[in-house]
């Protein structure tokens, strides 16, 4: 494969994005990721997220955390009163409810806009600006030739 295909492909796909724009992206320190696309394309790092709980529930551990909670209703639908935790120890019973600590994820920004209004947006951000993380990168393989079918029938 030829180099740099995916930093060309993420450079020009942010473009395509309407302007003033702000994209926010992650990478998953649980799967050992560390940005590496982002730092090859620039973006602004501005650390790890928070350290979050997540409520699961025993037996439901194949659904991400956000499905289970999902299982009593969404929020948005949901009287303001009720307490969705509540609900899941009410509904699946308290012993079988308990939470797991989220990974942190590497936390990127690509403004977008003219150079007034990017530095503007980066002077507004309520997160510094901090050095790129670095780590062992694993290069996936990507020399597999794809074949394509000419004739359907």
């Amino acid at each position: 494969s030829e180099k740099n295909t995916l930093s060309f492909f993420v450079g020009k796909s942010l473009m395509l994005l309407p302007k003033p724009m702000v994209v926010v992206s992650y990478a998953d320190t649980s799967q050992n990721h560390h940005g590496y696309i982002y730092q090859a394309t620039n973006w602004y790092y501005s650390g790890l997220s928070q350290k979050f709980n997540d409520y699961m529930v025993k037996g439901f551990e194949h659904l991400h955390p956000s499905s289970i909670l999902e299982i009593i209703g969404r929020r948005e639908h949901l009287d303001k009163e009720i307490n969705r935790v509540d609900e899941l120890k009410k509904r699946f019973g308290e012993e079988n409810v308990y939470t797991v600590e989220r990974a942190q994820k590497h936390r990127y920004f690509f403004f977008l806009g003219d150079k007034k209004t990017v530095l503007d947006m980066k002077n507004k951000i309520k997160y510094p600006q901090k050095p790129y993380p670095k780590g062992d990168n694993i290069r996936y393989d990507s020399s597999h030739k794809i074949t394509i079918q000419t004739k359907l029938f």
